[in-house]
């Protein structure tokens, strides 16, 4: 026993990880308990990945290989907009610097996961990593289901978080992955019987969790993964395994399909679709526009440093003319309601031109790259993994637009640690037998070029909006000396 724990203490560190990450936007913890699971997280975290199982790389090709060095910049800029904060010119600058530091360790240990996940997992932990992370979702999810309709919580899901919003990015987030398992060509039926089932599961859940970002992302996602996996899967339709295939995807359809219908759900879920087609009525869609807009404005004002990490939920009623003052928010905290729910100008208004753009960048560098590793990998379950984080990291990238999710810890850091696992799968696809000491090929440079291309592209268009929608007046701000709170941070 003691000898297993040994050899798996990184999967048992990155597990742990994740269920403190949970725990930190769990709502009925207490709001200073939470703050200090997510310090305790990231201490405890580092500590493990540097003495426990080191990088199996070295830093020189670790550096040069997919979204590693935009990450790195990414927080490196975060850092320096916490020792100088921008809203000093505000008189904002100390009392926001607990904010910031936040925002920094969330983004340290999403660094972090990334780099253990994909660069220190030996190749026989990523199978194990995996399932146990897949196996924790499909049990959020029973206890979503089991719960939804409770306590006059109506039909709606929101598992552990207390949020729909977030229950519905968790759950998108695996639900590729749980896909790959379930058509799994690797004669491993019993596990792919196991994960049909737990598709099903994962699959109702985001339907009662009722997240519209959530289901355009899983949408993407989903048309991504078919696309590679029918490109670069060993599956190849046969009389010999046509039903083995087909059998299992109708059942999965079918199951579906007969929970969005039934007598409960069926009104729901009608409801929540029409609003897709009557958004110029949708009040939801109207404020989420408008604050989009006034992130934006946010940004043109401080093109190249934002307003600082954190800046936004607490600033934004200076811009928009809603939701909570500043001082309510630095004595009582915020929640979605004074989020952008947009991370994409939510970020960039925080971090301004810079950070957007190396972000985006981060996001694409990893899109291009295992889209490009992929030809190269062995047939398997490594290479059903990659296409699975593959899929996942576009579900994120979608469900980013419109979902204030990915300012918490939980989404944030789950969405780099299934790309991580997607690293991780590439280099054992590659390497065979030898694959922990498998080094991939330096990240071409025509990728990195499209990557901070697309990152200031995006960086570009947010500032154009922001120009073109000025502010006639500000709502006036008076900075408070009051101890800063985070609720639902």
């Amino acid at each position: 026993m003691l000898g297993w724990v040994t050899g798996h203490l990184l999967v048992i560190s990155l597990i742990v990880t994740v269920v403190l990450a949970l725990l930190s936007e769990v709502p009925w913890i207490a709001q200073p308990a939470r703050e200090n699971i997510l310090r305790l997280l990231v201490t405890s975290f580092f500590a493990a990945l540097f003495t426990i199982n080191p990088i199996s790389v070295r830093v020189r090709s670790l550096l040069s290989q997919s979204a590693l060095p935009w990450l790195l910049l990414v927080l490196l800029w975060c850092i320096v907009n916490t020792v100088w904060p921008p809203t000093n010119s505000l008189g904002f600058g100390s009392i926001m610097r607990p904010i910031a530091i936040l925002e920094d360790l969330r983004i340290a240990i999403c660094v972090g996961v990334f780099v253990a996940a994909g660069y220190g997992l030996r190749a026989a932990d990523i199978k194990p990593m995996a399932l146990m992370v897949l196996a924790m979702t499909i049990a959020f999810s029973f206890y979503g289901l089991a719960t939804a309709g409770t306590a006059g919580a109506g039909h709606t899901l929101t598992s552990v978080f207390g949020n729909h919003e977030q229950a519905g990015s968790f759950v998108m987030l695996f639900l590729p992955m749980a896909v790959a398992m379930a058509i799994n060509g690797n004669g491993e039926t019993k596990l792919a019987m196991v994960f049909q089932a737990g598709t099903v599961v994962l699959a109702c859940t985001l339907i009662l969790s009722r997240a519209r970002s959530a289901w355009i992302g899983e949408l993407l996602g989903l048309l991504v993964f078919f696309i590679t996996w029918f490109r670069y899967s060993p599956i190849r339709l046969s009389n010999l395994n046509r039903t083995k295939i087909i059998g299992p995807a109708l059942l999965l359809c079918v199951c579906v399909v007969a929970f969005a219908l039934s007598a409960e759900v069926n009104p729901l879920l009608v409801a929540r679709l029409s609003t897709f087609a009557n958004g110029a009525q949708d009040a939801s869609l109207a404020e989420r526009i408008h604050r989009w807009t006034a992130a934006c404005r946010m940004l043109s004002e401080r093109p190249v440093t934002g307003l600082g990490p954190g800046a936004f939920p607490v600033l934004q009623k200076v811009w928009t003319g809603s939701g909570d003052a500043p001082d309510e928010v630095l004595r009582h905290g915020t929640g979605h309601s004074n989020l952008a729910h947009n991370f994409y100008v939510q970020w960039g208004a925080d971090t301004g031109m810079v950070g957007l753009s190396l972000y985006v960048a981060a996001l694409v560098t990893f899109l291009l790259g295992v889209t490009w590793l992929l030809p190269k990998l062995q047939p398997g379950i490594n290479r059903n993994i990659a296409i699975g984080s593959l899929a996942s990291a576009v579900c994120a990238c979608g469900d980013m637009v419109s979902s204030p999710s990915y300012s918490y810890p939980a989404e944030s850091i789950l969405s780099w640690m299934i790309m991580g696992l997607g690293i991780a799968a590439c280099r054992a696809g590659r390497g065979g037998e030898d694959s922990d000491r498998t080094v991939l090929p330096r990240t071409p440079h025509w990728i990195l070029v499209a990557s901070l291309a697309s990152g200031i592209l995006v960086s570009v268009i947010v500032f154009v909006v922001g120009k073109r929608h000025p502010m006639s007046q500000r709502t006036p701000v008076h900075p408070s000396s009051t101890r800063l709170h985070t609720a639902g941070r």
